[in-house]
């Protein structure tokens, strides 16, 4: 794609860090490049949420379907935090890897979608393996690391069958501290991170 404008300045804006402050650019936008402050309607809720988490993180509103999460300011931090918070939302695993590749809120809901489906099929796909054994298999989704949601499907079981037999963990971890480097962690990370990811298997 060619660039629809040229901006000269005599210095890049830099943040307090010394890194280039990317809201800072996007200020000195000439008028006729405006970015999308007059949005179209988004095209589901999930476009919605998308949007909704880029304006509490980047505290910039509103945001457009199309407008780019990195050219409103975010780094690769934030990025992480808006990765934690969607997967939460969504309940999917997603990496800050999805929104350097989709970085609107159409783009990047479109992605999730696809993670949604793609999760749907492999539930599907272990209870028909479960089920090929002779057995009868329930796919419930719960968060190992918030007991309200694990006492929800424990009791969502027992009404459907009155017990347990064998639980099959089909998801990782995905919160706060996964993106950070070791020396950077804490105690609860790492707590978080082998609850999910170890003792939960």
């Amino acid at each position: 794609r060619l660039p629809s404008a040229f901006v000269f300045m005599d210095a890049f804006p830099t943040t307090s860090t010394g890194k280039v402050d990317r809201l800072a650019l996007a200020r000195n936008l000439p008028a006729s490049v405006p970015l999308e402050r007059a949005p179209a309607a988004p095209a589901d809720e999930l476009e919605l949420a998308v949007a909704g988490v880029f304006e509490r993180l980047l505290k910039v509103s509103p945001i457009g379907p199309r407008d780019d999460f990195f050219l409103l300011g975010g780094d690769s931090l934030t990025a992480a935090s808006v990765i934690t918070r969607l997967n939460q939302v969504t309940g999917i695993a997603l990496t800050p890897v999805a929104l350097f590749q989709q970085p609107t809120p159409a783009a990047l809901a479109r992605c999730i979608e696809q993670e949604i489906q793609a999760r749907s099929l492999e539930e599907d796909a272990t209870a028909a393996e479960i089920e090929k054994l002779g057995r009868r298999a329930l796919p419930i989704r719960l968060d190992l690391l918030d007991l309200a949601s694990i006492d929800a499907a424990v009791e969502r079981v027992y009404a459907a069958w009155g017990r347990i037999d064998l639980l099959v963990n089909n998801g990782i971890y995905q919160g706060p501290g996964i993106m950070s480097p070791v020396d950077e962690l804490t105690q609860q990370h790492l707590h978080d991170i082998f609850r999910g990811n170890v003792f939960a298997n």
